[in-house]
């Protein structure tokens, strides 16, 4: 409007009637024309001089962001609505070439990056307990860790082409870890910096076959050839998270238990048809489901530790008495200590109790004669005897609340490190998620997988090399504190899409147009949204219906108030939970872990493909 005002005027006079002139003139109106006038201005010039096309251009990665079919171009084009279908192809190999570059000038900030393989194929009670909000007066939002403001900026996820290779496959595999080589020594020898070591990783079975491969090539003369500057190799979190949610379900979860206070039972009851044991299927609804139904389990524990009758009630037990101000924190840490002591790890639980019991017993005890022939003989003499027989009986429906909240509050502590990272804090609950997958079965890979992650965190990598490692599995998708999410879920976000770009691209998936469009995935989503902005496009979004949690969570706890989880009864149990036992860990052979992790501590001291 201010460049060319009488381009502007003879447009106008060409789009707008003479009985529409007074209104014309308000900017707002002018503003809403801006879109339309800017096409028919650029159409023209494109037609004047042929490379004056970056509408077209631009309105042809907006349609290739839609996965329209090459078609659409040829009818556009002849319009000089859009460029042909060569041209947008062209367009979008430019657009993935910039994105290197945006990796590239990061290197040359002292920035790292991180390279991910995959397949294409505590704050309940202050919601329900108004009484207890004491508790949680000085309760931060965010347990934060040492690096949390560097890790507050978002980051930059730029997808690298889609190879026509298969992982399950180790002569395919050595050639995706070519291509990453080939990949880093091209950033950094554009940024014109030494090559650096440079973190990949994986799910579990995509990290044991880069380290396979890897292995493969420990004999190499060249640190390329070795893939020396592929280093370290991982495993990721959210295929992590998603199998530990697999283990509560398998130890929690059965479709014949109908008793209250059981998951099937709560599911029954919130009518959760779409929540089923195969969690990799259902993850999201099973995590959902899951944490509303913990959720229940704490306010019952904590009505039970303090001696509430009802939600609104008063506490009875376990309260401060003459407690002055300034040692109120430490009153509320120590009474917490205890809960978690009681509650959760069930140490002197009353859920077990141990009788001793006296019987008698008939003692034959063999005699030996002598006859006067010299032959001997032995006869039996009976006699009564008293013998003491310890017998153990348990609530197995404490041992079931008690293991809800153990592996609950598990499960919630790696999600909260997964939104708010935090080396220390993910090492430590990589101990206790160890023992928990080794319990449940004596083969666990990711038992394994937790004991390889801290050994080489502990002892093989550098201080620099580990933290790189650690914080290179989170991606920081808004720019917040606690706005991470695991770096395979960005993946499997991105692999969703290049799966919509194959079926658009229909059965002609030519390898060339393949590469080109998966490399500027990004960068057309970011052109498409700016264009949205822009030209003020109308937002679309399907409203879904979703339950609400809290009330979901409120008819659990009625249930829990009537199952009594807490309060100690010798002899129930569940009907499919008849030998369930807490902790978790406490059916771990002791001497058995402890040689366990000596033997692949050896091991992985010498490991060629970490």
């Amino acid at each position: 409007m201010e460049k060319q005002p009488f381009l502007l005027k003879c447009l106008l006079a060409v789009s707008v009637p003479t009985t529409k002139m007074e209104v014309c003139s308000s900017t707002e109106y002018l503003e809403g024309l801006i879109p339309k006038l800017s096409f028919i201005y650029s159409s023209l010039m494109a037609v004047r001089f042929h490379e004056l096309s970056r509408l077209q251009k631009t309105l042809s990665i907006v349609l290739m962001d839609e996965h329209v079919h090459e078609k659409v171009f040829d009818r556009l084009q002849v319009l000089g609505v859009t460029t042909s279908y060569a041209g947008a192809l062209s367009v979008m190999e430019d657009i993935g070439n910039h994105h290197m570059n945006e990796v590239v000038k990061g290197v040359q900030s002292n920035n790292t990056f991180r390279i991910i393989g995959d397949n294409c194929n505590i704050k309940v009670a202050r919601d329900f307990l108004p009484n207890l909000k004491f508790l949680f007066e000085n309760l931060p939002s965010h347990i934060l860790g040492e690096y949390n403001q560097e890790l507050s900026k978002q980051n930059l996820v730029v997808p690298l082409q889609v190879l026509p290779l298969n992982e399950q496959k180790y002569a395919d595999v050595v050639q995706i870890l070519d291509h990453y080589e080939d990949k880093v020594s091209e950033i950094y020898e554009a940024a014109g910096e030494p090559i650096a070591q440079i973190p990949i990783g994986g799910d579990q079975l995509t990290r044991e076959r880069f380290s396979g491969a890897k292995s493969l090539r420990a004999g190499c003369l060249t640190d390329k050839g070795r893939y020396s500057h592929l280093y370290p190799i991982t495993f990721e979190l959210w295929h992590t998270a998603m199998n530990f949610l697999l283990l509560i379900f398998n130890t929690l979860y059965n479709e014949k238990s109908f008793d209250k206070g059981t998951m099937n039972a709560a599911r029954i009851k919130l009518s959760r048809k779409t929540v089923k044991k195969e969690v990799q299927h259902h993850y999201d609804h099973d995590k959902d489901f899951f944490i509303s139904f913990l959720r229940a389990y704490i306010v019952e524990a904590l009505c039970n530790f303090f001696g509430l009758e009802t939600l609104d009630g008063e506490p009875t037990k376990n309260i401060p008495n003459c407690v002055p101000a300034e040692e109120i924190e430490k009153w509320v840490q120590d009474t917490m200590d205890k809960f978690i002591d009681e509650y959760v790890w069930a140490r002197d639980s009353d859920a077990n109790t141990v009788t001793t019991q006296e019987h008698e017993e008939i003692v034959s005890t063999p005699l030996q004669l002598k006859l006067p022939n010299g032959s001997t003989v032995v006869i039996f003499v009976q006699q009564k005897q008293k013998k003491k027989v310890q017998k153990i009986e348990f609530d197995r429906v404490k041992h079931y609340g008690h293991t809800v909240l153990q592996l609950g509050l598990l499960y919630l502590e790696f999600l909260d490190i997964i939104k708010v990272p935090d080396r220390d804090r993910l090492m430590t609950t990589f101990k206790y998620m160890m023992q928990v997958f080794k319990a449940h079965n004596s083969r666990s890979k990711y038992a394994l997988e937790m004991l390889r992650f801290l050994c080489h965190q502990q002892s093989s990598y550098s201080l620099q090399t580990a933290h790189k490692a650690v914080y290179g599995l989170f991606v920081n998708t808004a720019g917040k504190v606690d706005s991470h999410i695991p770096a395979d879920l960005e993946m499997e976000h991105l692999i969703r899409r290049i799966k919509k770009l194959f079926k658009a691209t229909g059965p002609n998936n030519l390898e060339g147009s393949v590469v080109k469009k998966s490399r500027a995935l990004a960068g057309q989503a970011q052109i498409a949204a700016q264009y949205d902005k822009c030209s003020g496009v109308l937002v679309r979004a399907n409203k879904h219906k979703k339950k609400s949690a809290h009330e979901d969570e409120l008819k659990l706890i009625g249930e829990m108030k009537e199952a009594a989880p807490f309060t100690s009864q010798i002899g129930r149990s569940y009907d499919q939970f008849s030998t369930i036992m807490a902790p978790t860990h406490s059916t771990l052979n002791e001497e058995g872990y402890v040689a366990w992790i000596n033997h692949h501590k050896t091991k992985m001291q010498f490991e060629s493909g970490k």
